[in-house]
């Protein structure tokens, strides 16, 4: 009835939004039945225009998407990545809910062994990923992914239902035991996250990439629930080398693929690599724009020592060059809070690192 405050919600990902990215315009015209609030219009929910009767209604600038407001402001990505070192992947073809491996129809058992033998690991985190399989495909696809700063290492076990998760030994998994060495994975994965009942920003840039990944990587791209950063949108995390990135198009993937497939990190739309924790993804990401090194291995952490509040100095050693390089960065409080999720809507005052000092001697010296 006119005025119910019943509608299309915020999360609720329309076909506007899927199609916008990739160049169309977009409109809606005769009838509207996302609801009759202004909130609920089309216009509201990534429609350019609106025709009504013959009334014809101007886009809504109101409608907020975090992602969007982000580039604008030009805010930068660089050290932005979660730190983890250990991924349950798990494929999970239910309802995705905003907070999706929480809100579920697992078994208790599984659900129970999924946050023992997380905790069991220290700095863990749980993903729920899918692929447009058919539906009744046999077997349920786990991940373990060691996004370690050295040796990183992936392995897949094929489920036949969820309980066989508690079959496996997550701590041996980790600790390298010979009894899981037919597991080793030896290809990369893609997650790329579209969820969008955790922020419609997910779903509108995720899926896109989703799909545009698939002609380059094949099955190695998953969809997955959560990776943080809504704001950087579409995200995406490579493993095992747990690398973070955002804001890739469609344009870049031709040679983000290249750089996969060279070995390399991707460093224009690099968050950090999540084995390390804040500063440490920054000041990586400077020496690596320093330097031209993106091999993962290129550099070992040898140290992180903050001088105050504002202020760390950062060492990596390169063996095969013979290097120490020491990095001095500071972090700065940007002036205005930024928008950093629109399901719903979120602001809080962001930071961001910049290189003060870089030096570099032999080891030895």
């Amino acid at each position: 009835m006119p005025g119910l405050d019943i509608g299309l919600q915020a999360e609720d990902v329309t076909i506007a939004e899927l199609l916008k990215p990739l160049g169309y315009a977009t409109g809606q015209f005769d009838k509207n039945h996302f609801g009759d609030m202004n909130k609920y219009m089309p216009t509201a929910h990534g429609f350019d225009e609106l025709e009504l009767n013959g009334v014809y209604m101007e886009i809504d600038t109101t409608s907020v998407f975090c992602s969007d407001l982000s580039r604008e402001a030009g805010e930068s990505m660089v050290g932005t990545a979660a730190t983890v070192e250990a991924w349950f992947l798990l494929e999970y073809a239910g309802v995705w809910e905003a907070k999706a491996t929480e809100e579920n129809d697992l078994p208790r058992p599984a659900q129970n062994w999924l946050k023992e033998q997380l905790s069991s690991l220290g700095n863990g985190r749980l993903q729920f990923i899918k692929q447009e399989r058919s539906v009744g495909l046999a077997g349920i696809s786990f991940f373990v992914a060691l996004s370690r700063k050295v040796a990183p290492s992936v392995y897949h076990f094929q489920l036949d239902a969820y309980e066989d998760l508690l079959d496996l030994d997550a701590q041996a998994i980790a600790s390298g035991d010979s009894v899981y060495d037919e597991f080793i994975y030896l290809e990369s994965l893609y997650l790329v996250c579209t969820n969008g009942k955790r922020d419609r920003c997910c779903a509108r840039n995720g899926l896109a990439l989703f799909h545009g990944l698939i002609e380059y990587v094949g099955e190695a791209v998953w969809q997955c629930t959560h990776l943080g950063g809504h704001r950087f949108a579409p995200t995406l995390l490579t493993v095992p080398d747990g690398a973070y990135y955002g804001r890739l198009t469609l344009g870049d993937l031709a040679s983000f693929a290249k750089s996969q497939q060279d070995g390399q990190l991707y460093l224009d739309n690099l968050r950090g690599l999540c084995c390390y924790d804040k500063v440490t993804q920054a000041a990586d990401h400077f020496l690596r724009q320093k330097t031209g090194l993106l091999e993962r291995s290129a550099y070992r952490l040898s140290g992180n020592r903050r001088l105050d509040e504002r202020h760390w100095v950062v060492t990596f050693t390169s063996l095969e060059l013979g290097q120490i390089h020491r990095l001095t960065l500071v972090r700065e409080l940007s002036g205005a809070e930024q928008v950093v999720s629109c399901s719903p809507i979120k602001s809080k005052t962001v930071s961001q690192f910049q290189l003060v000092n870089h030096q570099i001697s032999e080891v030895g010296d």
